[in-house]
């Protein structure tokens, strides 16, 4: 972070939160902001580039919009994981139950193909 200065931090709080509110299909202002605590007006605050997210706001919002930090704050991030990500990983290394069926999908065709049939009746 040494070559950002705190201006370009904050257009790209700005750009990433914009961009990630104008595209997801989840949250209105107010239900975002009952998620996090906050009223809808500091949303709408966000939206119009007044102000910034409280920086305490920071690790739920990001979670919410399943990104970290670092991508958050568009920063350099190559190979970084989102949350869900990382919440994945963790339980493929400690859950056997859940890395013996990800290792059997992963390496049996025919399961594979049974598991994949029946998502598509799940959706």
């Amino acid at each position: 972070m040494s070559n950002l200065d705190y201006t370009n931090l904050k257009e790209n709080i700005f750009d990433v939160f914009i961009s990630w509110f104008n595209n997801q299909k989840i949250y209105s202002q107010r239900s975002l902001g009952l998620k996090l605590g906050i009223s809808q007006t500091t949303v709408a605050r966000w939206l119009n580039r007044t102000c910034l997210p409280d920086i305490s706001l920071w690790p739920a919002l990001c979670d919410i919009m399943d990104i970290t930090i670092s991508q958050f704050l568009k920063l350099d991030n190559s190979g970084c994981l989102s949350n869900k990500e990382s919440q994945l990983i963790n339980a493929y290394k400690n859950d056997l139950s859940f890395k013996t069926f990800i290792d059997k999908y992963l390496s049996d065709e025919a399961f594979k193909q049974m598991i994949n049939s029946l998502a598509v009746y799940t959706k």
